[in-house]
This record gives C-alpha cells, structure tokens and sequence, in this order.
C-alpha cells in the first residue's frame, strides 16, 4: 500500500446537531500546513472559516470551496453556527486523540 493510500486527507463522514437534527458531512482531516497557519492565526472567526474552506469536502473527497475562495464568500453562504460547529468536529477528528481512537480500533480488528 503506497504512504498516501494509508495516511493521507481522506474525507470521513462527522456529525453535528442542527435545530435539534443531526446533520451529516464530510471533511479531509487538517493538513500539517493547514495547522501551521491556524496555529499563527489569533483571530477565532478566521481559523473556523479557513478549516471549512480547506476541510468541508463531498463524500467522493470533491471540495465544497477551492483553495482561493474568499472567506467573507464562506460566511455569507453558511451561518455561524454552522460554520462554528463544522470547524469544532473536523478539529476534533483531526487531532491526536482522534488519531489514536482510530488506531485503537484498527488493532483491535
């Protein structure tokens, strides 16, 4: 199995809760480049539409937004809350507890 087939951005289907209905999406994982610059990015607002931007993808992996598109075009196609908790749950399938959960599940398989 080639190095990219087994640790590269593929989109996984998350959850967040709507009005009380659970929505489905899918997201690739945050890059290591993309974390870089969230972790030198101080304004919030900014770092939740820069993970949805470069994150929030079709479940064939097919980008919602190119790289380039505008952040203000993001937020006046989204609401807050929406983007707020899309940003929440791809961070949290993105990080190292993530990791490991998904690590523990292949050993045990």
């Amino acid at each position: 199995m080639k190095m990219l087939d087994r640790f590269g951005l593929k989109p996984k289907k998350l959850f967040i809760e709507v009005d009380g209905e659970k929505q489905e999406f899918y997201s690739k994982p945050i890059s290591y480049n993309l974390a870089v610059f969230i972790a030198n990015e101080f304004d919030d607002n900014i770092r939740k539409l820069v993970i949805v931007r470069h994150c929030l993808c079709e479940a064939d992996g097919t980008m919602v937004f190119e790289e380039d598109t505008e952040l203000d075009v993001i937020g006046d196609q989204l609401p807050y809350e929406v983007i707020s908790l899309m940003a929440l749950e791809i961070a949290k399938s993105s990080g190292p507890k993530a990791r490991g959960d998904e690590l523990v599940k292949k050993l045990a398989v």
